[in-house]
């Protein structure tokens, strides 16, 4: 069984249009170092005052949004994400953000059409690729996200996560040949993950590269993964 990428959470933490200002609000200010040092429950207090004083103002909101998305209060962070693209629907991080919220919660269809509106907004929004090939691929719709994970690698050619998540796609595709290419790939770049072993030793069972495989399959062992060891004693024993 392929291992595939778990949820993702890759929402938008900066400060924005706040960056290098001061605020005559303390009690902001105060949210925001509260937030800055993830104690985002206590933050979310806060700013929920500050809003109060000034329920304009979206980058406040946004961050209220972004600490309760970060305690998993989704239906709360789409309500204040909604709230500020009600203002400005332009503010690409929250509509960014809020497709994160809708991947979580596997409503995957808004998640894409978020994205979408997000890489016409800014077709450079490398992490919005992420999410679109991820969303796809629950879908199983495994060519789009093929297609997404390689504008990724076309706008983030270093990235290693995106290699492997185009790898994903192609063994489901059956393409065993370009998945082994892009996971050794994956494994070039960032040699410490044992998902990335064990996905390749997986598509070189398919390819009969028996040895190679098991190379792999040990590798991953040695990085922790439970399951690799446990196919090492099943298939590996005679090789």
């Amino acid at each position: 069984m392929i291992k595939i990428f778990a949820l993702l959470i890759c929402f938008v933490f900066a400060h924005l249009s706040l960056d290098g200002q001061t605020s005559d609000d303390p009690v902001r200010e105060n949210a925001i170092a509260l937030y800055d040092s993830g104690k985002y429950g206590e933050a979310e207090i806060l700013f929920r005052q500050a809003i109060k004083n000034n329920p304009q103002d979206i980058d406040t909101r946004f961050y209220l949004a972004n600490s309760q998305f970060a305690q998993y209060k989704y239906d709360k962070a789409i309500k204040n994400y909604n709230k500020i693209l009600k203002i400005e629907d332009t503010y690409v991080d929250a509509l960014f953000n809020r497709g994160n919220v809708y991947y979580e919660i596997f409503k995957f269809t808004k998640a894409i059409k978020d994205m979408e509106k997000v890489i016409v907004m800014n077709e450079n929004f490398i992490d919005a690729y992420s999410v679109l090939g991820s969303a796809w691929f629950n879908l199983e719709e495994f060519e789009k996200a093929f297609g997404f994970f390689s504008e990724g690698i076309r706008l983030a050619p270093d990235s290693a996560s995106f290699y492997y998540d185009r790898g994903n796609a192609s063994f489901m595709m059956e393409n065993y040949d370009e998945a082994l290419l892009d996971y050794s790939k994956a494994i070039e770049l960032k040699n410490t993950d044992p998902d990335y072993y064990f996905n390749r030793a997986l598509t070189q069972f398919y390819l009969n590269l028996n040895a190679n495989a098991c190379s792999d399959l040990e590798q991953a062992s040695k990085l922790g993964d439970e399951l690799a060891t446990q196919y090492l004693d099943e298939f590996c024993k005679e090789l």
